[in-house]
């Protein structure tokens, strides 16, 4: 049921998009995988939650919290870099997301509810360009246009500031612009956090119960792989023992040995499969499955059902906007071309660096780098 409601909507939703995008084709600009319409919409609420003082320093503030995780997820990347080419069996590191009739992975590439997708990303953007164009306006950079449009199949919104006057403005100003952006969803994420720790997890603990592991993502050629388990399956016991949470599960595997012969009961059959070594660990025992786990409510009337339900949707729903807000302010920091984090760094160049050429240099080699560092993370794993 829930896998054809997705369905639908996603027919639908591109559907839409493409109706809109032939009514308004001649206020559109087409570029060669994307494209944006401009209007002015949102500017007005710009400019009055920018006369608030706290948005000045608050921009301040996410330039060092900018710095510090462009530094972190480049040494967290370029670390995994050696394990991912010497590896016979690389972990993935970094994957796309996109809009799915449902939630799984397959190769670069990690999929999640679109309902869900779309509430996340819509959040995402809001909070990200949002952010761009207060701390443009609080330092008196005039707001040419805001917007929306569609990079491939994902949804998108931009604020474009004055990039004349932002290139006049003093170092300073520039790089709380641009740190504003992943700084936002930071905080956001930081937000998410607390709401699930506080509020989502005792309302779940009291209406929700473990109902098992749903399986995310099969390593290739990994025994659970080899018999057939895949993405989106649920493991409800091993070896005749029932582990319907994660700590009974991670306790039953913990007594098998690599090489034993193992049975495992899933929602629809049951498979068996002979466990390996764990490639960082010759002594654990390993399926080659990594998973999460499933809730279902405790009560089974109505009202305690509906109520369950919702509270595990709105888990699940805070977990991705965690997740999402968080990943993309990192990939944001990256110093790379266009994106945050590389305009930052090419910031800090032009006005530190006396010889232009070789500013520009440093700049196109730190930013090459950090792309070969970040497509070896997202491809390296599959191809390898």
């Amino acid at each position: 049921m829930e896998l054809s409601i997705n369905l639908i909507s996603i027919i639908l939703f591109y559907g839409l998009i493409g109706y809109l995008i032939f009514k308004k084709r001649k206020k559109i600009e087409f570029h060669k995988i994307f494209f944006l319409y401009k209007t002015k919409t949102g500017i007005n609420l710009i400019d009055k939650l920018a006369k608030n003082r706290f948005w000045k320093y608050w921009g301040y503030l996410g330039i060092p919290v900018g710095f510090i995780g462009m530094v972190g997820i480049f040494w967290l990347l370029l670390v995994k870099v050696p394990g991912i080419l010497l590896s016979t069996s690389p972990e993935k590191t970094v994957q796309l997301l996109l809009p799915g009739v449902g939630s799984g992975s397959l190769g670069p590439f990690m999929f999640m509810p679109f309902w869900t997708f779309l509430i996340c990303i819509i959040i995402l953007i809001l909070v990200h360009e949002g952010a761009h164009g207060i701390i443009a306006r609080v330092h008196k950079i005039k707001i040419k246009s805001t917007g929306v449009g569609m990079f491939t199949i994902i949804p998108l919104a931009f604020v474009e500031p004055d990039e004349e006057q932002l290139e006049k403005a003093s170092v300073l100003t520039q790089l709380s612009v641009f740190a504003a952006g992943p700084f936002a969803n930071i905080c956001t994420a930081i937000i998410a956090v607390l709401i699930s720790i506080f509020i989502l997890a005792p309302a779940a603990s009291n209406l929700l119960t473990s109902d098992g592991l749903t399986v995310v993502d099969v390593k290739v050629d990994f025994p659970a792989d080899l018999s057939g388990i895949q993405s989106d399956d649920k493991i409800l016991a091993v070896n005749g023992i029932e582990t319907l949470d994660s700590a009974q599960f991670v306790s039953e595997l913990s007594k098998i040995k690599p090489g034993d012969d193992t049975k495992i009961l899933l929602q629809d059959r049951e498979v068996n499969l002979k466990t390996v070594a764990k490639p960082e660990n010759a002594e654990i025992a390993y399926l080659g499955v990594s998973f999460k786990p499933n809730f279902v409510p405790v009560s089974d009337t109505f009202f305690g059902n509906l109520a369950g339900k919702m509270i595990l949707y709105l888990t699940n729903l805070f977990y991705w906007i965690t997740l999402l807000n968080f990943g993309i302010a990192l990939v944001n920091l990256l110093p790379l071309g266009p994106v945050d984090g590389g305009r930052m760094i090419k910031t800090i160049f032009d006005k530190y660096i006396k010889n232009p050429q070789l500013a520009k240099i440093l700049w196109l080699f730190v930013s090459m780098t950090a792309l070969v560092v970040l497509l070896i993370n997202l491809f390296g794993p599959v191809i390898l």
